[in-house]
């Protein structure tokens, strides 16, 4: 539907691309000034669907607003790997961040970045700095940024890769306590990447 609109109207695409990110820019503070939870189904499909459309836009004055967006799931991140490097140039500034959130959310668009379906956006030497800053943030004291570092270099098989992995397998500091069961995401994921790349 949005193609079809934009092909009978050129001249306005520009400014519907920009009042489409801006609302999503909008309705991100309105959930945040106001502590609301997206618990409604509807407007947490409409929420979605708009992230969606802003990740399908490519549009590069998104970057921001799609990494506000990120803790809300894989949508945002996968829109930030489509528009490259100008993305790319925003999380690997976040990534020496000293705040442990912004970290995170480098770790988890690095991550897409990373992924096989993510390279086909980010330039075969820009790749080199993808991985060395997950190399960097798999050792964060923040254990979701090292989980989401850890995914984003589980399609890697080098050595430096292969130690990071073993250095978090022996670590058990990401465990936690969920319904009396010990849990250890970062640890579990290093393990099972060890067994399969023996």
């Amino acid at each position: 539907a949005w193609r079809a609109a934009m092909a009978r109207a050129p001249e306005e695409e520009r400014r519907a691309r920009e009042a489409v990110v801006s609302l999503l820019s909008r309705e991100q503070r309105f959930v945040r000034d106001t502590k609301v939870r997206i618990q409604s189904e509807i407007f947490s499909n409409y929420f979605g669907d708009l992230i969606w459309m802003v990740a399908e836009l490519r549009e590069p004055i998104a970057v921001d607003v799609l990494l506000d967006a990120l803790p809300t799931g894989h949508n945002a991140a996968v829109g930030l790997a489509r528009l490259g490097e100008p993305a790319l140039n925003r999380l690997l500034t976040l990534s020496r961040s000293n705040s442990a959130p912004d970290r995170e959310r480098s770790a988890q668009g690095l991550a897409v970045m990373a992924s096989e379906d993510g390279r086909k956006w980010i330039p075969a030497l820009r790749q080199v700095d993808v991985r060395a800053t997950l190399l960097r943030l798999g050792t964060d004291a923040n254990p979701s940024t090292r989980l989401f570092a850890a995914t984003g270099l589980e399609t890697y098989r080098d050595g430096e890769v292969r130690a990071l992995f073993a250095q978090l397998a022996a670590d058990s500091t990401d465990c936690t306590s969920v319904q009396g069961r010990r849990v250890c995401p970062v640890q579990r994921l290093a393990r099972i990447w060890l067994e399969k790349n023996r």
